[in-house]
């Protein structure tokens, strides 16, 4: 499996879409990832592309955003269960044999029903090292920490990025952040997995530390010895060469079989991704919400971050799991995924 991979044909071609009972001419692009759709257009729902019903997902089609490249495929409107239930979490640690400890890590994932009223389109795949070196020389933002080493690994997901520099990427790219409750949807959808894939876990499926050892790391302590037996060094913050962070973090799409219900592909493992809400810890014992965006304020600042890393174990690859960081912070893990509307 490589690695590193440089640049990729970029092609323009028209086509003829039918949309509403008329012809409509629309641009066909060629994505960041070599694949050929529609140029996204704000605003543009799957009718208008002429793909069926607005209500419900195509995860084998997408549109690519112009601006970098990146293929967004569509959420539709609906509703889904956020979080965790006491039962489930038992059972899933009792099915994995986690180390109970763990579960206190959990407390704030009481459930409610989301509702999610608009559909919307979330990248296909985490914004990658190459897209993030196209919005460097467009922008002159600053590059991240061992940028002269990433910025030849093209397909790594983008990381070493905070939550600024993302957000920033993000209205570059005519995009936004998710909130948690929109990026929980499009790796869980109505069925309220608790896996992109399902309900099971499958070390399999996606860029964990238990991929890599191929067997179970139940414990904090289980995966802290796998990350040092690969050359990471223990400290107030963990500090690992780029070469080795390069071997054990896979191009983006790697792991097909991973896929969320919409198409989505590594919304576990990979990278943590950046969410646009402040964390608040009781968010989900206030009864049902409506496209909730978490706290409003200054009081906390800490920024969500969704989805696991392929530094940690399953434990933090479900879906509903909810670690958060200063908005500043930045590290080996840690990326993010737009969307659009």
């Amino acid at each position: 499996m490589r690695r590193c991979q440089d640049g990729w044909l970029f092609g323009l071609s028209l086509v003829i879409l039918v949309s509403c009972g008329r012809a409509a001419l629309a641009a066909d692009i060629t994505s960041i990832h070599g694949r050929t759709g529609p140029t996204y257009q704000s605003g543009q729902k799957p009718s208008d592309l002429g793909w069926g019903d607005d209500e419900r997902a195509y995860p084998d089609r997408f549109v690519v955003n112009p601006v970098d490249l990146a293929e967004l495929v569509w959420v539709p409107a609906g509703r889904f269960a956020i979080g965790s239930t006491k039962q489930v979490i038992d059972w899933l640690w009792d099915t994995n044999k986690w180390d109970n400890d763990t579960k206190k890590w959990t407390v704030d994932e009481y459930p409610q029903w989301v509702i999610i009223t608009s559909g919307y389109w979330v990248y296909r795949h985490e914004v990658t090292m190459g897209q993030f070196g196209r919005f460097i020389e467009a922008t002159g933002a600053a590059p991240p920490v061992d940028w002269s080493f990433y910025r030849r690994c093209q397909r790594l997901p983008a990381m070493n990025v905070n939550w600024y520099q993302a957000a920033e990427y993000a209205r570059w790219a005519n995009a936004d952040l998710p909130t948690e409750a929109e990026w929980e949807y499009a790796a869980r959808g109505p069925s309220s997995y608790l896996f992109p894939w399902g309900n099971q876990w499958d070390r399999n499926r996606c860029d964990t530390g238990e991929y890599w050892a191929q067997s179970s790391l139940p414990s904090e302590k289980s995966r802290t010895d796998w990350f040092e037996s690969i050359g990471a060094e223990p400290g107030p913050q963990w500090l690992i060469a780029p070469e080795v962070v390069a071997k054990y973090l896979t191009p983006v799409g790697s792991f097909p079989d991973g896929a969320s219900w919409c198409g989505a592909l590594d919304m576990a493992g990979s990278v943590y991704e950046w969410c646009a809400d402040r964390y608040w810890a009781y968010t989900f014992q206030r009864g049902p919400q409506t496209d909730p965006t978490g706290p409003d304020g200054e009081a906390n600042t800490n920024r969500m971050l969704k989805g696991g890393t392929w530094t940690q174990n399953g434990r933090t690859a479900r879906s509903a799991n909810r670690p958060y960081v200063a908005p500043d912070f930045v590290w080996v893990d840690i990326g993010f995924r737009p969307i659009a509307r």
